[in-house]
């Protein structure tokens, strides 16, 4: 059963936020500051970091828009075999079939902070 939206205001911090597991790449953490069903259509919204080296593995959605922003540090994105290098501030919206891979090759922390709508 679907959680109901809340009616009431919050306020978190991501560092009170429990780790959990990015559910295609184990090794990949995230916080997740919305979950689904928090909010109408939302799938979550969360902060996810890769260490140096790591990756999000290739996948894609076939009911749900990803977008994603360049929180800190340097991303290589992978949309449908064409290789982008997004930096902090960055946007990338993923629309629902599109195949993605999001890679940290340098040698800092990559922080994405992403959402996903279902349709």
């Amino acid at each position: 059963m679907q959680n109901q939206p809340s009616s009431t205001a919050r306020i978190v911090h991501i560092s009170d936020l429990p780790d959990a597991h990015v559910s295609h790449d184990n090794d990949v953490i995230k916080k997740v500051i919305h979950k689904h069903g928090d909010i109408p259509h939302m799938t979550q919204y969360a902060r996810a970091t890769l260490k140096p080296g790591q990756k999000a593995t290739k996948h894609s959605h076939k009911d749900m828009t990803e977008i994603f922003t360049v929180f800190k540090g340097k991303a290589e994105f992978e949309l449908d075999g064409q290789i982008s290098i997004v930096i902090e501030g960055g946007v990338v919206t993923i629309p629902p079939g599109v195949s993605h891979e999001i890679r940290n090759q340098s040698q800092d922390d990559l922080q994405l902070l992403y959402f996903g709508i279902q349709h």
